[in-house]
């Protein structure tokens, strides 16, 4: 056994110690565990600190490791822990997403996506207009996660935006939320084939006969993906219709 391995069971060891402590002291070396260089340790911290309840100390160094760029392993760790917190650290996710750091707004919001609790939804929207597109892009795509008529709308406007990666992540989250679009407003998309899967999937919610014709038109594609898209769509536009 080398004495890194040693050394990384010795920390093991003794963060396993703390599984019954419920102080500050002890969450204070959970905490600093969780940007351990050992991934069993870093798991451990998470176990432990998911059983704690949330504190203003735990949510600053979750807020604080989602910006540790040299720590691969934090913010894993930090992102882990505040999507299994859920609603519980919803407040915290807010202020991250309201960061200065475009990467940790990023991190934020992808979290805000997987806890998908309502009081994220206002900033998820405001996040839609950042000035970083990748920020732009993680916003529409946790939106497809909100179950909100303000939502979709947002989505919706977001097809005009013009920038090819952010009208894709709005066209899978129309579609991941089984919305109706008119197949005008999808008509361009349709003719990108980059984006027409996933336009013919919104299409696959949206009943009537104009979206019935876009799509058997799709089952002449020569495309493999997009003939499987199209068939896809036509079954989820029958139920659609019959729901109708």
């Amino acid at each position: 056994m080398t004495e890194s391995v040693t050394a990384e069971e010795e920390r093991y060891a003794a963060l396993k110690e703390l599984r019954s402590a419920a102080d500050e002291v002890a969450d204070a070396a959970r905490l600093e565990a969780l940007g351990d260089a050992s991934f069993r340790v870093r798991g451990e911290a998470v176990l432990q600190l998911a059983a704690r309840p949330v504190s203003a100390r735990i949510e600053d160094a979750l807020v604080l490791g989602l910006g540790a760029g040299d720590n691969a392993g934090l913010r894993n760790g930090a992102c882990d822990l505040m999507i299994r917190y859920g609603g519980a650290i919803a407040a915290a996710v807010a202020r991250a997403m309201r960061a200065a750091d475009a990467d940790v707004r990023k991190l934020a919001i992808d979290v805000a996506g997987e806890i998908a609790h309502p009081s994220l939804a206002t900033v998820l929207l405001a996040a839609l207009r950042d000035a970083n597109v990748n920020v732009r892009i993680a916003a529409a795509e946790a939106l497809g996660n909100f179950d909100s008529a303000e939502a979709a709308k947002a989505l919706v406007a977001g097809l005009e935006d013009g920038e090819l990666v952010f009208e894709l992540a709005c066209l899978e989250s129309l579609a991941r939320r089984q919305c109706a679009v008119p197949a005008a407003r999808l008509l361009r998309h349709l003719k990108d084939p980059y984006k027409r899967r996933a336009a013919l999937a919104v299409l696959g919610h949206t009943p009537g006969m104009d979206s019935l014709e876009v799509l058997l038109g799709g089952l002449g594609d020569e495309r493999t993906s997009t003939l499987t898209a199209a068939v896809k769509a036509l079954g989820a536009w029958l139920e659609a219709s019959e729901r109708s």
